[in-house]
């Protein structure tokens, strides 16, 4: 019967390691307009040049943005649209 009792006294080789020690997972990166560096959370507007801005800097004249919109219209028109060639000799 006497081994059937539990001892009520600590074990002194235990291996486990404290909660603290547990690796520090990296905070998320609030989002903010990076024009004015308000706050905008889950409404922020990404832009082509790479920002994500607010809803009042979201337009591309309100941020100065560095993106070329001219230049990729015309590049995606060049692209999206075949060469249109007539012949150069007449079927008879």
């Amino acid at each position: 019967m006497a081994s059937l009792m539990t001892s009520t006294q600590p074990e002194a080789h235990t291996t486990e390691k404290p909660v603290t020690d547990l690796p520090k997972l990296p905070k998320k990166k609030k989002t903010r307009c990076t024009q004015c560096k308000i706050s905008v959370g889950v409404i922020g507007f990404p832009c082509r040049c790479g920002g994500i801005f607010c809803s009042i800097h979201r337009y591309a004249n309100e941020h100065s943005c560095s993106f070329n919109y001219k230049e990729h219209g015309a590049e995606e028109i060049r692209k999206n649209n075949p060469q249109v060639v007539g012949e150069k000799i007449q079927k008879i």
